[in-house]
């Protein structure tokens, strides 16, 4: 009655005040049990998609706080001049910053070690 509550994409729960005196959005990240984390860096076409889809993938599996359920994905967006892709990994909603950036950090290495050639935009979900 005094408020709307709203389940984003990410998973995160959105508090929308109901109220004439309250017009600020709540968006509580705190009572999910999991949180969307995901990291974009942009390759080349010529790239071997296969081999970054199981390099990203293999930088998850021994992380205790990456969700094995539902499990770590890597997307492809083809883009005008390159092709973004994404690593998305579930966590709780305390691990999923400090995994972004751990992961944006080790993503680029991991490709450049193996020859990619890489423009970077790296996000948050969360």
């Amino acid at each position: 009655m005094f408020r709307t509550v709203l389940l984003d994409a990410n998973n995160e729960i959105i508090f929308i005040p109901n109220g004439t005196l309250s017009n600020n959005i709540v968006v509580n990240s705190s009572e999910s049990e999991r949180l969307l984390g995901s990291v974009s860096l942009l390759i080349d076409y010529n790239d071997d998609l296969d081999k970054a889809r199981a390099l990203l993938l293999g930088l998850t599996e021994q992380d205790e706080r990456v969700l094995k359920d539902p499990a770590p994905s890597v997307s492809f967006l083809p883009k005008p001049a390159n092709i973004q892709v994404t690593l998305g990994f579930w966590s709780a909603p305390g691990d999923v910053s400090s995994l972004v950036g751990k992961y944006s950090e080790e993503s680029i290495k991991v490709l450049q070690k193996a020859g990619y050639r890489l423009g970077v935009t790296a996000r948050a979900a969360a």
